[in-house]
């Protein structure tokens, strides 16, 4: 995969190194791209006609769903590129108060390493 580190916009003021968060993505936001920034295993497809249903085991055993646009034709098991626009992005720290909030103009960024998820 030729995805790295993503930038996602939030404020990190109140954290420190090492501390806990939580990235969310709406399961809309998740694009199918061979370059993507994760991956996960596919393991139930509901493909109806106008949207793919994708439910995924990501490497650190999380579950995630993406929802793609289209009928995608994919197998249980096969590995599923993904990418998402960082903007749309949320950072939640351990206590799951968000840290960013899309229209902040002052908002810092952190580093979000998507091959850990």
């Amino acid at each position: 995969m030729a995805g790295g580190p993503t930038q996602v916009p939030a404020d990190p003021a109140s954290l420190k190194v090492g501390d806990t968060v939580t990235l969310g993505i709406r399961p809309h936001d998740l694009l199918e791209q061979s370059s993507g920034n994760l991956a996960g295993e596919v393991s139930l497809v509901e493909r109806l006609g106008n949207e793919t249903n994708v439910s995924l085991r990501l490497p650190s055993g999380a579950s995630w769903l993406a929802v793609l646009d289209g009928d995608h034709e994919l197998r249980i098991g096969q590995s599923l590129p993904l990418t998402f626009a960082p903007e749309r992005a949320v950072i939640f720290d351990k206590a799951g108060t968000a840290m960013y909030r899309q229209r902040q103009v002052a908002a810092g960024s952190m580093v979000v390493d998507a091959h850990q998820l």
